[in-house]
């Protein structure tokens, strides 16, 4: 009887603590359930810095516009539904399924690039910009999967165009072909 009420206690802490800190593990399965075999390799990177690498680019960044505006609680729906944290800079983050690492962060893509979640859900925002350092992944092309996979799921609930930094509308063949340049650079170092 003691057990069951000792058992009961922990699961109320669990459950508080998951609610007061916005921990709940199934939310992170979108970024856990990427199948190893997709990713089109047969191995797993070494856990490591890919620094060394000179052909990997320092920075992946790409912008999603919507000419007239996203309405903020949209956005900031979007990113509650999809376990996208606010953190450090001002700025949105997708971390790793233990949180120890940012994948990939989001920006307001225009100036100043902050946000400020409680006023997010009453503004008009031009844009997002999303941007990861592969050279700082443990596992880059599941960091560029990731942000890929998001990418386009946020523009199809909730329009606009997905560009370059060089203002390049972008698809999912241009999506291919970076990640293919990716995992060559890798191999290769």
């Amino acid at each position: 009887m003691d057990y069951l009420i000792l058992l009961a206690g922990l699961c109320a802490f669990l459950l508080a603590f998951c609610a007061i800190f916005s921990v709940w593990p199934f939310e992170r399965k979108a970024v856990q359930s990427a199948p190893k075999e997709d990713l089109g390799r047969s191995f797993d990177f070494p856990f490591r810095n890919h620094e060394e690498i000179k052909d990997l680019p320092d920075v992946y960044a790409f912008f999603i516009i919507l000419e007239q505006g996203y309405q903020g609680d949209n956005i900031y729906s979007f990113f509650e539904d999809n376990a996208i944290k606010f953190g450090g800079k001002g700025i949105y983050h997708r971390y790793d399924i233990d949180c120890s690492q940012s994948l990939f962060s989001i920006a307001r893509s225009n100036y100043p690039g902050t946000f400020d979640p409680k006023t997010l859900p009453s503004e008009q925002v031009k844009g997002v910009a999303l941007f990861m350092k592969p050279k700082l992944q443990d596992d880059p092309v599941f960091a560029f999967d990731a942000m890929v996979d998001l990418m386009l799921k946020f523009q199809k609930c909730l329009g606009g165009k997905i560009k370059d930094q060089d203002k390049r509308v972008l698809d999912r063949q241009d999506f291919s072909k970076m990640r293919t340049e990716m995992i060559e650079s890798i191999e290769c170092a």
